[in-house]
């Protein structure tokens, strides 16, 4: 016993040189609690007094069996360590750079430089890893690390998680010149992406993780492959075009999100029931897909890009189609920052047919508030009204509508107003919106609109022009 401390059947044997240096220690211990080696550690010989300060921050904690330690004097501590000894629950403080681990599991086979490590762990954590912003819990984790000299091999690593289960290989050289050789592979084969947010890494920015943490509200991702190949000195292994030199390396990330719902920018409409194919090559960015709506709006085809994700001012850039009946794209317009431009007219507006959204966005990662945005919209036969403004029934309305963060214009746009064929322009002009409109009235519009009376007295037809000014909640109307 030490200090309270015991140690179950330990068989202890040293030797020494003839100035009282050690020169070889082993010992079997059947089974002991690491607090106790914490004790024992203050009682080393000097020879072993770079151990102990490292021991007593690590605060090792947990059940150890099945010891047998054997130590020689040789070029370096390693080179003569021959250590065998099962773990359960293994906790240790961080240290010098390296993760504190909760619960750890394992059983430990270490001769000279060469080693494994069999681990089969439950609720494992990894603590104060400086890559993640909080502790990471692996509900299970099981298999296999094993290394020689400066080369570590993992296979067949298995992690099951309530949010995600993954398998990983990766071979890893330590080099003196160089962070070192990988070859990472790892494989997702589901992950819930609104339960992610704790293994997004610090690196990703302030910013990026504030969009991520917001942004991405529900889906299934499958299929997910992580590949990093080469020296992490090069990484992401891209050359001075920026595209991808597979003689320095690999980085690539492919998955496929399904029922997905993503907040891409303040004030903007959810995107619902979201498939997403996702690859990252080097430090581009692809996002592609053909199913998903946004306020019923029917994604056509969608399609992300981010050049570089390693630069400051990195955008995501969007092209969006999308098949919208004009109501749907009236309720659109109405929750988004496109209802700004139209300057009011839109909030009370009745319409419905068919039509088509193309959209291009340009959103800074750091800052997706700031959205700039164009695009245009194709009447394809629908019909709309204003009775608040004065903007009476057109249908058949075809022609293109195209916007920006500042204006809206139509121009040779074509429409139907009480039968009679109708040509419309649509501009900004100042504080409000301006529809120049151009027809014919023949003595079927005069009796429909003003009455028989008037139908008897003008005859013929006439071509007409009007100006209907629109601002919010007024209309001015010019014959």
């Amino acid at each position: 016993m030490v200090d309270g401390s015991s140690l179950e059947s330990l068989n202890l044997k040293a030797s020494f040189d003839s100035s009282v240096q050690l020169n070889a220690i082993s010992f079997d211990i059947n089974e002991t609690d690491l607090s106790s080696i914490s004790q024992l550690s203050q009682y080393f010989p000097d020879n072993l007094n770079f151990l102990k300060e490292p021991i007593k921050k690590l605060s090792p904690t947990g059940k150890i069996s099945n010891i047998k330690f054997n130590w020689e004097k040789g070029d370096n501590f390693f080179q003569g360590l021959e250590l065998k000894m099962d773990t359960q629950n293994i906790s240790i403080k961080p240290l010098n750079g390296y993760p504190g681990l909760k619960n750890l599991t394992a059983n430990f086979n270490i001769a000279n430089n060469e080693g494994s490590l069999q681990i089969n762990s439950k609720d494992l954590v990894v603590t104060e890893n400086g890559t993640f912003r909080q502790p990471i819990k692996f509900d299970q984790i099981i298999g296999d690390l094993n290394w020689l000299d400066n080369r570590y091999e993992v296979s067949n690593l298995k992690i099951n998680n309530q949010d995600f289960v993954s398998n990983m290989q990766a071979t890893y050289v330590v080099l003196e010149s160089s962070p070192g050789d990988i070859d990472l592979e790892i494989n997702i084969p589901r992950a819930d992406i609104s339960s992610l947010s704790n293994y997004y890494p610090k690196s990703i920015g302030e910013e990026g993780l504030k969009w991520l943490d917001t942004s991405l509200l529900k889906g299934l991702a499958s299929n997910t492959k992580i590949i990093i190949r080469g020296n992490m000195q090069d990484f992401p292994f891209v050359d001075e075009e920026n595209q991808q030199d597979s003689l320095e390396g690999i980085f690539e990330v492919t998955s496929n999100i399904i029922g997905s719902t993503i907040e891409y920018g303040a004030g903007w409409p959810n995107v619902e029931n979201f498939d997403i194919d996702i690859m990252v090559t080097g430090t581009k960015i692809e996002l592609t897909s053909k199913q998903g709506h946004i306020l019923d709006n029917e994604i056509v085809s969608f399609s992300g890009v981010i050049d570089d994700f390693t630069q400051e001012g990195a955008y995501l850039d969007i092209n969006l189609k999308t098949n919208s009946f004009l109501d749907k794209m009236l309720d659109a317009i109405n929750n988004s920052p496109v209802r700004k431009v139209m300057k009011g007219t839109s909030d009370n507006m009745r319409g419905g047919g068919p039509g088509q959204l193309d959209l291009m966005l340009s959103i800074p990662i750091k800052n997706s508030a700031s959205i700039s945005y164009t695009g245009s919209y194709f009447f394809n036969g629908s019909s709309m009204e204003n009775q608040d403004l004065d903007l009476p029934l057109l249908s058949d309305i075809k022609g293109k509508l195209i916007f920006d963060n500042n204006s809206i214009s139509l121009n040779n746009g074509r429409a139907i107003l009480s039968d009679q064929p109708l040509s419309i322009d649509v501009k900004n002009k100042d504080k409000a919106t301006v529809m120049d409109f151009s027809g014919t009235f023949d003595s079927k519009f005069i009796a429909r609109n003003l009455g028989d009376e008037w139908s008897n007295i003008i005859k013929g037809q006439t071509e007409w022009q009007g100006k209907l000014t629109l601002s919010d909640k007024e209309s001015d109307l010019i014959l």
